[in-house]
């Protein structure tokens, strides 16, 4: 993913394929309401079938306020393992960690976003 693409799911604000979360703390300790929050999350976007959804996470629901993501187990090997384990059957994801140091915006400039692409899914 690109600066421009990230650009313009966030200015588009949430809709059905695009979710914000300002935080993510799944994986990072035993707790399963993060885990939980996370599972929903992907299967609600890996039902909008034939399409590619994003979870942009380090971005507010107002997609207003920005925050790098500083959860360093939030991998895509983590991820990809989780989904075979909690989803069935499990969705085609893909956990992406982006910063861009020369971005255009200051509210982005320097941070650390994690996009997680969900789908597209088999029908």
């Amino acid at each position: 993913m690109d600066y421009k693409r990230f650009r313009e799911l966030v200015t588009g604000k949430e809709k059905a394929r695009v979710d914000f979360k300002l935080e993510c703390h799944a994986f990072k300790a035993k707790a399963i309401e993060p885990k939980a929050e996370l599972a929903k999350d992907i299967c609600a976007m890996a039902n909008n079938g034939n399409v590619t959804s994003y979870i942009l996470i380090g971005v507010s629901d107002a997609g207003t306020s920005f925050k790098s993501v500083d959860n360093d187990k939030l991998t895509d090997d983590y991820l990809q393992a989780f989904c075979k384990k909690a989803i069935f059957p499990p969705p085609r994801v893909k956990l992406l960690r982006k910063s861009w140091p020369r971005a255009s915006s200051k509210k982005h400039k320097g941070k650390t976003f994690v996009i997680i692409q969900v789908g597209p899914q088999a029908r």
